[in-house]
């Protein structure tokens, strides 16, 4: 494995220390893989697909429903009558 040294201002060298300790890594791997995730999302030759790219966020938020996007024109519907004070 080859040795690089770079200098960095304090605040880095902060935000480095603190992922290391939240990953349980050390200094050197936890600036590893922010290298390769900077490179990666900068890369020209990125060949994921959308789906691959989006995988990390799908899922994340709950909204409380969990046929939303099966029943989303159901939904739609009942909030629009609920506003106009309609029954369903």
């Amino acid at each position: 494995m080859a040795q690089l040294c770079l200098h960095v201002d304090d605040e880095l060298k902060r935000l480095l220390d603190a992922e290391a300790q939240r990953s349980g890594l050390n200094r050197s791997e936890a600036a590893r893989r922010a290298i390769l995730r900077g490179l990666a999302e900068r890369s020209p030759e990125d060949t994921r697909t959308l789906d691959q790219k989006l995988a990390p966020y799908i899922g994340v938020v709950d909204l409380g429903v969990p046929d939303l996007g099966e029943r989303h024109s159901n939904y739609v519907r009942e909030r629009i009558r609920r506003r106009a004070g309609l029954s369903s």
